[in-house]
């Protein structure tokens, strides 16, 4: 594991690596369960400070919510907010990223497009294709329950891939974050997305993917660098 990432060990997998399938209803429960994890660390999310009271608050929270330990993206924010209180640093823009996620899923106007029965109202590939890193072109559009932009880009950069900021004849994976506004999902796809499908139809081999299949990739990797031989 690289230091100063959120853990993936909780993360359930499927015999193809992928995250399960949710049973029926399961978006509202995760809901809650995300506003009530990101309320309880008002302190932590507004100044950056970390309070010894928050604290044991969210370390109760997860003994007491056994099932949202396991659910997608829930165990992957209760990881990061773990990481915040570990090393007592949470940095601006995970702050605000924090922040502004708790308000909109308070104010209904962010929804959760990953992780539950439904498939979600966007055209990625089924199944989802093999993730390689070495040359590889990568753009994210959305919100990201792993972290902030930048944080999901260095995760490619340390795996020797490249990172975009739009979806060009160069781009191979277009990553879809687990969270967009309503109204985004509601009137369209994004432009990214909306670009990565018509270079698709002109025979460019772009791969639309979720979060938790980006996810899932990484844990991958990690245990193949884990279980690779020393050099000499």
């Amino acid at each position: 594991m690289h230091p100063g990432k959120p853990s993936l060990d909780r993360a359930p997998i499927d015999t193809h690596c992928e995250p399960p399938l949710r049973r029926a209803g399961a978006q509202p429960r995760i809901g809650r369960d995300l506003r009530d994890l990101l309320g309880l660390v008002p302190v932590l999310l507004t100044e950056g400070r970390v309070v010894e009271h928050e604290w044991t608050r969210l370390a109760t929270w997860g003994a007491t919510h056994p099932g949202a330990m396991t659910t997608w993206p829930v165990h992957l924010i209760f990881s990061r907010l773990q990481l915040f209180f570990a090393d007592g640093v949470i940095d601006e823009a995970e702050r605000a990223e924090l922040y502004d996620l708790r308000a909109d899923l308070a104010e209904s106007t962010a929804v959760l497009q990953l992780g539950c029965d439904e498939p979600p109202a966007l055209p990625l590939d089924t199944p989802g294709p093999l993730i390689s890193w070495a040359g590889e072109t990568f753009v994210f559009t959305g919100r990201f329950a792993f972290g902030t932009l930048s944080q999901c880009e260095r995760e490619v950069l340390v795996r020797r891939g490249r990172v975009g900021d739009r979806v060009t004849t160069l781009t191979n994976f277009l990553v879809v974050g687990s969270f967009a506004s309503r109204d985004g999902v509601e009137t369209s796809y994004g432009h990214k997305i909306d670009d990565a499908i018509g270079l698709r139809r002109l025979g460019l081999a772009v791969h639309l993917v979720g979060e938790d299949h980006w996810t899932a990739a990484l844990t991958r990797s990690l245990d193949a660098a884990d279980e690779a031989p020393p050099a000499r």
